[in-house]
């Protein structure tokens, strides 16, 4: 049987290892690009040129954030490849995927539903359903990791998404009732990354 922790690293590690090595690599070069034009440094220093987008969400009054270079989303929490799939499988896909151990982990992924947040259904509002998405640890995500043991209801956070390849900007949204649901390392990440997987009642682009 191929696991939903199987699934997303297949899927995800080798985009975000690459993400993260190229983040790091531009903040080591950063000095020597110190001389070159302004265009060239402002491209260096675009986030969103790797797809990062970004969630303000608090757990029990804790702000969950990390190493965020943009300063318009201070204490907001990088994410990247963002997924939701609107409800979880059904009993029956889980028979199937049982049944079928020889299922790729791509065809579990789409026989699940999960697609990328830009896909967002014209009707701008769906739920319930689930998040996946990977973000840095730089050791702030205590919190939610007590929200999952507790199981606790987290009322709202927002996403300012963007698309994963490129700096477009593609709205922000509302996300309510939310349970932590996985907080999984990714070991094939070139930097400590968590592949996070939140339930939620619903989700609405303002």
């Amino acid at each position: 049987m191929t696991s939903n922790s199987d699934i997303r690293t297949v899927r995800n590690w080798m985009k975000r290892a690459a993400l993260c090595a190229a983040a790091s690599f531009l903040l080591a070069l950063a000095p020597v690009a110190r001389g070159q034009s302004q265009k060239q440094e402002e491209r260096q220093d675009d986030d969103h040129a790797y797809g990062y987008s970004y969630m303000r969400i608090s757990v029990a009054g804790h702000a969950i954030t990390n190493f965020v270079r943009e300063k318009k989303y201070a204490g907001w929490l990088t994410v990247e490849n963002v997924m939701f799939t609107p409800q979880a499988p059904s009993a029956d896909s889980t028979k199937e995927a049982e049944s079928n151990p020889n299922e790729t982990p791509e065809q579990v992924w789409a026989r699940e539903g999960w697609k990328a947040l830009d896909h967002f259904p014209p009707s701008s509002r769906i739920g319930p359903g689930r998040l996946n998405l990977g973000s840095g640890d730089d050791g702030t995500f205590d919190p939610m990791i007590d929200a999952q043991k507790r199981g606790a209801v987290i009322p709202s956070a927002e996403l300012a998404l963007y698309t994963i390849d490129g700096n477009h900007y593609l709205g922000r949204f509302k996300i309510r009732a939310i349970r932590v649901l996985s907080i999984e390392p990714i070991q094939a990440s070139a930097c400590p990354m968590d592949d996070i997987t939140l339930s939620f009642q619903s989700i609405t682009k303002e």
